[in-house]
C-alpha cells in the first residue's frame, strides 16, 4: 500500500547530532571535524538539525509543520500542485471553511486580508503542468499557512487523501523528460499489445508471427509519436524542455 511521505518523520542523523552537541567532549570532536573538513556530513546534519528545531517549535506553537523541501518532494512523488490559495479554482465546503476559521482563531493568527491572499497555500493533484494554478478540479484540498519563517508551512487541514497508484504513476511520468518518454513507451506497448491480442482473438491471427510483431512495433511507435505530439500541443501547454517537468519546477 502506498504511503505518503508528507508526515512528521524523525531525522535520525539530526537527532544524533543534537545529542552529540549536548556532550562537551563530543561537541569538541565535531568542531575538530569541521576544522579539518568544513563540508563533511556534520555540516549537512547541522542544517537538518536547524530545520528540525524550527519545525518542532512551529509544530508546538501551531500544528504539524513541514519545510518547503518536504512538500516539494511530495509534489514530485504524486504530481501535485503547490500553489497560493488565491490561485485555487476549486470548491470549498462549509465544513472545510469552518475548520479553517477555527484554526485561525484558535492559533490566534492575526491574518490580514493580504495574508489570507498570500500566506495560504494548497496542495492537490495537478494536471501535467503543476507550475501554476493548473490544478485538477478538487474539493477541499490540503491547506497550509506559511509562517513568518518563510520556508515552513503549517498544516491547517489534512483530511484529503491524494495517495493513489494513478497519482504515483503521474509523478513518475512528469518528473523528467526521460521518465516521461519511458513511461509513455510502456503505456503504448501495453495499449498495442491489448489491441493486437484482441484482434488476434477475434480474427484468429497467429500472435507469434513475424508480421504481428512488426505491426505491433509500428503501432507502438506511431502511438508514441502521436501522444508526445499531443502532450506538447497548445492545448496542453507543455513543451519537452527540462524546465517543463517537476524535477525543475519544484527544486529541492
Amino acid at each position: 500500500m502506498l504511503k505518503s511521505n508528507l508526515e512528521q518523520k524523525e531525522d535520525k542523523r539530526a537527532a544524533d547530532l543534537q545529542l552529540y552537541l549536548e556532550s562537551p567532549k563530543q561537541s569538541k570532536l565535531i568542531d575538530l571535524a569541521q576544522l579539518i573538513s568544513p563540508n563533511n556530513q556534520f555540516s549537512e546534519d547541522q542544517r537538518a538539525l536547524g530545520v528540525k528545531i524550527t519545525k518542532d517549535k512551529l509544530t508546538a506553537q501551531y500544528n504539524t509543520t513541514f519545510s518547503r523541501a518536504e512538500i516539494h518532494k511530495e509534489a514530485h512523488r504524486y504530481n501535485l500542485a503547490f500553489i497560493q490559495g488565491r490561485n485555487y479554482a476549486g470548491e470549498f465546503s462549509m465544513e472545510f471553511l469552518q475548520r479553517l476559521s477555527d484554526f485561525l482563531e484558535e492559533k490566534k493568527i492575526a491574518a490580514s486580508e493580504d495574508d489570507l491572499r498570500t500566506q495560504i497555500y494548497v496542495l492537490a493533484p495537478a494536471w501535467s503542468d503543476p507550475d501554476g494554478p493548473d490544478m485538477r478540479p478538487v474539493k477541499d484540498p490540503l491547506m497550509f499557512y506559511r509562517v513568518e519563517e518563510g520556508n515552513y508551512f503549517v498544516l491547517i487541514d489534512g483530511s484529503k487523501n491524494y495517495v493513489s497508484l494513478f497519482n504515483y504513476w503521474l509523478g513518475i511520468k512528469n518528473y523528467s523528460e526521460t521518465l516521461c518518454r519511458t513511461a509513455i513507451s510502456i503505456e503504448n506497448t501495453l495499449i498495442a499489445v491489448i489491441i493486437f491480442y484482441s484482434f488476434s482473438y477475434i480474427y484468429d491471427w497467429h500472435a507469434t508471427s513475424i508480421w504481428w510483431i512488426i505491426m505491433l512495433m509500428i503501432v507502438g511507435f506511431l502511438t508514441h509519436f502521436i501522444r508526445m505530439g499531443l502532450r506538447s500541443s497548445h492545448h496542453d501547454g507543455i513543451d519537452h524542455y527540462d524546465s517543463s517537468f517537476n524535477k525543475n519546477k519544484y527544486k529541492l
